[in-house]
């Protein structure tokens, strides 16, 4: 790893998978980058797994085509002997134990495959567990904040006849006002209130606007 300074370059030089396509993964299902491969050192499990993302492309059959796996059958033994003759008691031992021993190193080679897939299955839910629970604690920070700020919503929407008969009692003093206005007054006018500058219209037609979008992202419980 020091030699070549690329998690990907050193993979790609032990196992053969292309760099593009490493995903490298530690047991715990933690996914292994040039960024975090120091948190090796030291670690009591030193495994680096590594997947092959240009398997994921593929598709079902085509991978239970790859994964099927044929016995190799060797010829029965008596045929053997019997085309050796004459049988002998040690010959025809040996002849035993060469094709069992083909056929355990066979089972031993599938049970080692089976092993390592489903060691992959297992780092590969560990990382969907940790990726879902990344995601769950994201959304509920934003939900949580979502649902505060919602909630002001229905409060405001539900204070709008208040707030629009309040805005209609506070006068506005004349400083604030243009010289025709004040004029105005003078010459007999009302005095101006907020709620002469606020259509009362408008504002309750951003409030319906308000309440059907509302009640899609908030509905009633």
């Amino acid at each position: 790893m020091d030699r070549t300074g690329s998690l990907e370059l050193f993979l790609h030089q032990e196992t053969g998978v292309d760099q593009d396509a490493i995903l490298a993964y530690l047991s715990d299902g933690r996914r292994l980058l040039n960024s975090n491969v120091r948190e090796l050192v030291g670690s009591h499990d030193q495994s680096i797994f590594v997947f092959n993302k240009y398997y994921l492309d593929y598709g079902l059959e085509e991978v239970l085509q790859d994964l099927h796996i044929e016995a190799p059958i060797q010829p029965h033994i008596e045929e053997d002997v019997a085309a050796t003759p004459p049988i002998r008691a040690s010959q025809l031992a040996a002849s035993y134990l060469r094709v069992s021993q083909i056929h355990h190193d066979h089972i031993n080679n599938i049970t080692l495959s089976l092993h390592y897939q489903h060691e992959a299955l297992r780092i590969a839910s560990a990382n969907l567990d940790l990726n879902v629970l990344a995601i769950v604690d994201t959304f509920e920070g934003i939900a949580a904040g979502s649902r505060r700020e919602l909630e002001k919503q229905v409060m405001l929407l539900s204070g709008l006849e208040a707030d629009l008969d309040l805005i209609s009692r506070v006068r506005i003093h004349g400083e604030f006002m243009s010289p025709a206005v004040r004029k105005s007054i003078e010459a007999g006018e009302k005095s101006r209130t907020l709620g002469d500058y606020v259509s009362n219209v408008k504002m309750k037609q951003v409030a319906e606007t308000c309440a059907r979008t509302h009640g899609i992202l908030y509905p009633a419980r």
